[in-house]
């Protein structure tokens, strides 16, 4: 009997072992967790930003401050990436 539990220990084992990923894969591998940590935040902020449309809308004057300041902040990343843009383009 433990025999036979050793073999199916080793067998496990050995279907565990698994080699440690190259350098390029573990490289990819950050890549990927990266890209999903960008779109979870993306999908909070996606979120965010409908539930203070929906509290605005009901009145919540907060919510409606906070949309407003959120909106000065989306333009001023766009000016800024645009004047990031020109000047790679023209340096």
């Amino acid at each position: 009997m433990q025999l036979k539990y050793s073999a199916v220990t080793l067998a496990f084992l050995a279907a565990c072992d698994v080699p440690p990923p190259t350098p390029e894969e573990a490289k990819q591998q950050v890549q990927t967790q990266q890209q999903l940590q960008d779109l979870q935040r993306q999908g909070q902020d996606d979120l965010y930003r409908q539930q203070l449309e929906l509290d605005c809308f009901d009145g919540d004057q907060k919510a409606c401050d906070n949309q407003q300041k959120l909106q000065e902040i989306d333009a001023a990343g766009d000016a800024l990436e645009g004047v990031a843009e020109a000047s790679s383009a023209g340096g």
